[in-house]
């Protein structure tokens, strides 16, 4: 039973709409630490139906900085886990595990899409479906105490337009720094609240630009971000699939991040 005063927080915000919570489709994909944090977050606000995706499998180290986990998870699925969990806080809600790639994702009929992945290929395929569907897509990463956020609408700037078209590639996974888990919290509630003012159709609140955190000065900057007219995902329809076989390299591949931190 989920009456009572239960959202009487949330409700006090004049813009808030608990009904459109409640009834919007969140897929989150990658369930690690951010992940962990961004799903227990979204559960407290009321999101009532969401899509846990993770193909991987929860490690030793993963203890450390996730909710959701413990010790005799090790070695089972973390999109099975954390949707098992995060029912337990909310038992009359609808928290699927989808245990394979984002890649291979059926549909994409979402309110809203959170990406909370360390890939790259991962994050450049989410923000490409969701502007190919039309969804919102909030992107997060976390590098050690460094911390990255973009908000991704239909019409505006995507995760693309503020990469750099280098023929550097992107840095190997294991070049990234552990998630320390204060700065985790931090971009997971960034997160989380952008998820709450989509579901509840006030985009003109939603962040704009980039936000860049850094755990350790606790220092936020908002960095401008514009359309790149030489995106592929703002190429115009009739040119696009030209523009792609010409020019465009495959989705992930050639690109660098010149910007703090590294995905």
């Amino acid at each position: 039973m989920e009456g009572g005063r239960r959202f009487g927080r949330l409700e006090s915000d004049s813009w808030a709409d608990i009904g459109k919570v409640r009834g919007a489709r969140v897929l989150v994909a990658g369930v690690g630490a951010l992940g962990n944090e961004t799903v227990k977050d979204l559960a407290l606000l009321g999101f009532r139906h969401i899509v846990v995706a993770d193909p991987g499998v929860v490690s030793e180290p993963d203890l450390g900085r996730c909710l959701f986990f413990r010790e005799r998870d090790v070695g089972r699925k973390k999109a099975e886990v954390v949707a098992a969990r995060v029912k337990e806080m909310c038992p009359a809600a609808a928290f699927t595990p989808d245990t394979d790639t984002i890649q291979k994702a059926e549909g994409w009929n979402y309110d809203v899409v959170l990406g909370s992945m360390g890939s790259v290929h991962g994050r450049i395929y989410a923000n490409s479906r969701s502007k190919m569907f039309r969804v919102p897509y909030v992107d997060a990463v976390v590098d050690g105490f460094r911390g990255r956020l973009q908000v991704v609408l239909p019409d505006g700037p995507c995760l693309e337009c503020g990469m750099s078209r280098s023929k550097e590639s992107p840095p190997a996974p294991d070049a990234r720094k552990p998630a320390d888990a204060t700065t985790v919290a931090v971009l997971a509630g960034m997160q989380a609240r952008e998820a709450l003012k989509i579901a509840c159709r006030r985009f003109d609140l939603c962040v704009k630009g980039v936000i860049y955190y850094d755990g350790i000065s606790g220092r936020v900057e908002v960095l401008g971000m514009g359309i790149d007219r030489a995106c592929p995902n703002h190429v115009p329809l009739k040119h696009s699939r030209r523009w792609r076989r010409r020019s465009a390299p495959c989705p992930g591949q050639r690109y660098s991040w010149p910007n703090l931190p590294r995905a």
